[in-house]
């Protein structure tokens, strides 16, 4: 073994190893995600579609008072009997009309300068809810069921039963708004937008009420109801190489 080779051939070879490693870490293969010290541009998009419901959906309630409990909730029984009956004849029983909330409790009022309030009886409350896919008859079945003893019109909210098509134009309105708010940034700093990295979606997808009210009974007139438009929305968030000049 030979042991009189000059010093600076090794570190030459070694150099030039070295320098071929690195070389070939950081050449591009197409295929490699980007690198975390890779400058990107990351934007979020958003889309709006707004279409006309097709369904409503009605809470009414009825509310009794008394000094007997067992007195309240018959008393409550018999005038929620009276609405579901008219709602009946109107069309909406079985799976359009169902019970969403019943209780019978103490009811108190304030006393002054005392620091707990008075029980003056008990109070029955009995809510049901009622599904229409006729808008133009919201106001009627509230006015029927009003006149009949239900003394409480708790909400009303609309949605869409079919929202799949609006949603995909949203997502493409969202789709478009980022990539445009992407390119305009990579060229206001004097480069190009490279390849997608990433895309994600973010937010519901589903309809949300745009109607809610509570309306008093007026005998003399019919209850007007506007149902408005509902809203559909969507999100979407991409990542892009920037590609500096």
């Amino acid at each position: 073994m030979r042991t009189d080779i000059p010093n600076r051939v090794i570190w030459t070879a070694l150099f030039a190893a070295a320098t071929a490693t690195s070389v070939h870490a950081q050449a591009p293969t197409g295929r490699e995600p980007a690198s975390p010290m890779e400058p990107f541009i990351e934007v979020t998009g958003h889309g709006e579609i707004r279409v006309p419901p097709d369904r409503a959906t009605v809470i009414l309630s009825v509310e009794t008072k008394g000094p007997v409990a067992a007195a309240v909730a018959a008393a409550n029984a018999r005038v929620q009997r009276r609405v579901l009956d008219t709602l009946k004849a109107l069309g909406y029983s079985g799976t359009l009309v169902s019970t969403v909330g019943y209780n019978v409790e103490p009811d108190y009022e304030p006393v002054t300068n005392a620091p707990q309030p008075k029980q003056i009886g008990y109070v029955s409350r009995n809510s049901v809810q009622v599904t229409l896919t006729q808008l133009d008859r919201v106001g009627p079945v509230i006015d029927a069921a009003l006149a009949r003893g239900a003394n409480s019109v708790q909400d009303i909210s609309f949605d869409a039963s079919n929202t799949d098509e609006p949603r995909q134009r949203a997502l493409a309105q969202a789709t478009a708004s980022a990539r445009g708010d992407a390119t305009a940034i990579a060229t206001s700093m004097g480069g190009t937008l490279g390849r997608l990295v990433s895309v994600t979606t973010q937010g519901q997808f589903s309809p949300m009420p745009l109607a809610r009210a509570r309306v008093a009974y007026q005998p003399q007139a019919a209850t007007p109801i506007n149902p408005g438009e509902i809203t559909v929305d969507a999100s979407v968030t991409g990542r892009w190489q920037f590609v500096a000049p």
